[in-house]
């Protein structure tokens, strides 16, 4: 009978353990505000506290200065990321959070947790394409988990997993928008997949987001960045693992559309499947020839700094690149940047043939320490040390690639290669916009649209009509169930001892 009861104490308090430990995923309902103005460090342990900060961002100057911490790992669905690719019905949707304006100007330090399941579609209706714009361009512009970044603003320490994007301008896992001198710091986005298709209309001349100016041709996607000008970005340590596709021109697996800007990337790579299909919609020839896709930068023109441009260090590409063929802008590392200094970049023998992207790509040290090698090697064991990363950063998972130390244990069995490499996307025949009036490098201004101003939304709260699945249960069920049996077992064992 003690062995017995022994046991069930043993078992209920594993229970106990797992109750404390283990994320539910969003419940529909945000939390209350948890914090006061004057706090300037906000700690967030569950999805319902992370919305709610989200949701409070309609309120920039209070989010200025401030530090949003992660505590603890969060689950906005716990759906499988092929049921968020097919749409299916019951998932949250973080388009019921934030909207296009919604910016954050302070540190967001994921401490080492992770954000999973993040679903954003905000695409118009119907899945892959079958796009009906609404009469406000601005609902389809800034799709990302930060739709904007102010100035000086950092995320770091954060693991993005699970993930699905799907937006048609200016989008991205993370900042659709960046303001300038941001720093992303030690990232990892794995098992995810970003999708950015801007589609005219049947007729361009109702097009919202033609007569707003965001141009057909344009719909900027980046994992990191969708679009940003006139400023500095640094990146270090930040691994990219899935798929990146775009439908439209500035896709990159990294970054989107830098105008005019200035990026320094090191330690840094993309892993899985990036695709540019701008001819797909574009059967007719409409710029084809000028897609402006890279796997890690899609386009940085005019760089701020005139003698180096834009600086990648010991960074890496590793897996699929697929590339419309008839772009003379089309590249491994950048699809154009006037000046790119380059230093120490690995890639796939397979994908490095498209490494040198438009001819009007000048890099000050003629490619001359850039590397290939065979994709098994830099999947296998040796992978970071190929490359030549830092081993207290990085460690090489077998059959992916690098992945960041800080959360190694984390992904041992999460990490996977079910990346898909096709897009299926049926769009329907139309006539080519008339783009010849559209300076070709001109960057659209997205702080606003004028012509179709939005509706004042600062007021908007997220919804609780989409309620994700899950299996996870009541939390404090489980707890509160553990902890009366483990006293029960406990009280009868000590009764049968005396």
């Amino acid at each position: 009978m003690k062995k017995i009861l022994s046991a069930l104490l043993v078992f209920t308090m594993v229970v106990a353990t797992f109750a404390f430990t283990t994320s539910a995923a969003y419940s529909g309902t945000p939390a209350e505000q948890f914090w006061t103005k004057k706090q300037m460090t906000i700690e967030v342990d569950t999805a319902e506290k992370l919305v709610a900060v989200f949701a409070a961002m309609s309120d920039k100057a209070e989010f200025a200065k401030k530090t949003i911490k992660l505590t603890a790992d969060i689950v906005l669905n716990d759906a499988s990321l092929d049921d968020m690719k097919a749409n299916k019905a019951g998932l949250f949707n973080w388009a019921d959070v934030v909207n296009y304006d919604y910016s954050f100007g302070g540190i967001f330090d994921g401490n080492g947790h992770s954000i999973s399941g993040l679903y954003y579609e905000n695409r118009g209706k119907g899945p892959h394409g079958n796009i009906e714009f609404g009469d406000n361009a601005n609902d389809y512009v800034n799709t990302a988990l930060f739709p904007k970044l102010e100035a000086n603003a950092v995320i770091k320490n954060l693991r993005l997993t699970n993930s699905y994007v799907a937006g048609a301008y200016n989008t991205a896992f993370l900042v659709g928008t960046a303001g300038g001198n941001n720093t992303y710091e030690n990232i990892q986005i794995d098992n995810s997949y970003l999708l950015g298709t801007y589609k005219q209309t049947a007729d361009p001349s109702t097009d919202v987001l033609e007569k707003a100016g965001l141009y057909e041709k344009h719909s900027n996607t980046g994992a990191i960045m969708g679009n940003c000008a006139n400023a500095n970005y640094y990146t270090k340590n930040v691994v990219v693992q899935g798929t990146v596709a775009g439908g439209g021109r500035f896709v990159g697996g990294f970054y989107g559309n830098m105008q005019k800007a200035h990026i320094e990337t090191s330690n840094s790579g993309f892993i899985g499947v990036y695709e540019s299909f701008y001819e797909t919609f574009y059967p007719n020839g409409v710029n084809l020839h000028k897609e402006n896709s890279g796997g890690i930068l899609g386009r940085c023109s005019d760089g701020l700094n005139a003698e180096k441009g834009c600086i990648f260090t010991n960074c890496f590409f590793i897996g699929d690149f697929k590339a419309n063929a008839k772009s003379t802008t089309s590249g491994l590392v950048a699809g154009r940047a006037d000046i790119m200094t380059i230093e120490n970049f690995w890639a796939n023998e397979d994908a490095y043939t498209y490494f040198g992207g438009t001819d009007k790509t000048k890099d000050t040290n003629d490619y001359a320490k850039c590397n290939t090698e065979k994709k098994s090697k830099l999947t296998g064991k040796e992978a970071a040390d190929i490359i030549g990363l830092d081993s207290s950063v990085w460690y090489s998972m077998d059959g992916i690639g690098p992945m960041l130390v800080l959360f190694k244990q984390a992904a041992a069995e999460e990490v996977t290669t079910a990346v898909k490499t096709e897009v299926q996307i049926k769009p329907e025949p139309s006539k080519p916009a008339d783009t010849s009036k559209v300076e070709d490098d001109k960057p659209a201004d997205t702080s606003k649209v004028e012509d179709n101003k939005p509706a004042d939304t600062s007021s908007k709260k997220p919804t609780s009509s989409k309620k994700p699945s899950t299996n996870t249960g009541d939390i404090t069920v489980y707890m509160i169930a553990a902890v009366v049996i483990s006293a029960a077992a406990a009280v009868v064992i000590s009764k049968t001892r005396a």
